[in-house]
């Protein structure tokens, strides 16, 4: 059975945990509208809605700095077990480099291209994470186990989709070979990452479900004592 001390950090992790991936649920849905709008609406000529680009960036570096609490709480309350303390702190210094590179994009400090550069390291990261997060989530059983499937499924769907994305650069150019596996690839891609903000959420739904662990720790010792 756990210590009093033990459960009082947990808790403390379930309810950062809880905190934060709700905010970067919510700014990461929005980044993602903006960002659809701005490649449907304001690329193809509308003038009107420029403003999605640079709101895009804002809002998802907000996502990706709320991004940080909630993984150090996932790490916390799963125990910091195997590799999931590597891929956290991976994960924080791509956040922090994205955040950077968004802001700075903003202000035309640099171009699109440098923005690229930081994104896809820190995006690949963001999948070896969650994978990670996932399948100790699942081992240990301290979330639940769809919600471990989920996030399992969502980081191997983008490092496979950014694998056969990369590969395409292999076929030749324009090739109907490599626009349809470049396009596999990217669809693969953003399907999961469009996935992730809805996936913490539900975390932040799912971790404000569960029984407080003092509580069930109270009431389990109170029936041993009382049938002892």
């Amino acid at each position: 059975m756990e210590s009093p001390l033990d459960l009082e950090l947990s808790e403390a992790a379930r309810g950062r945990t809880e905190r934060w991936a709700l905010v970067a649920g919510v700014t990461g849905c929005t980044a993602n509208a903006l960002l659809v709008a701005l490649y449907a609406v304001a690329l193809p000529g509308n003038d009107a809605y420029d403003w999605t680009g640079p709101a895009n960036d804002v809002v998802g570096a907000v996502s990706t700095l709320s991004a940080i609490p909630m993984a150090l709480g996932v790490r916390d309350l799963l125990g910091r077990p195997g590799r999931l303390p590597g891929t956290t702190t991976a994960l924080i210094v791509g956040s922090g480099a994205m955040a950077a590179a968004s802001g700075l994009l903003v202000t035309h400090v640099i171009d699109l291209r440098v923005q690229v550069a930081v994104a896809v390291p820190f995006l690949m990261t963001t999948a070896a994470w969650m994978r990670s997060a996932g399948r100790w989530g699942r081992v240990t059983g301290r979330l639940p186990r769809r919600l471990s499937r989920a996030a399992e499924v969502l980081g191997v769907g983008a490092l496979s989709g950014m694998a056969v994305t990369a590969a395409a650069a292999l076929l030749p150019w324009g090739s109907p070979a490599q626009l349809a596996v470049g396009g596999t690839g990217m669809a693969l891609a953003a399907g999961a990452y469009l996935g992730l903000p809805v996936w913490q959420i539900e975390l932040s739904r799912q971790l404000a479900r569960r029984p407080d662990a003092r509580t069930t720790h109270g009431v389990v010792g109170r029936a041993t004592v009382q049938a002892g």
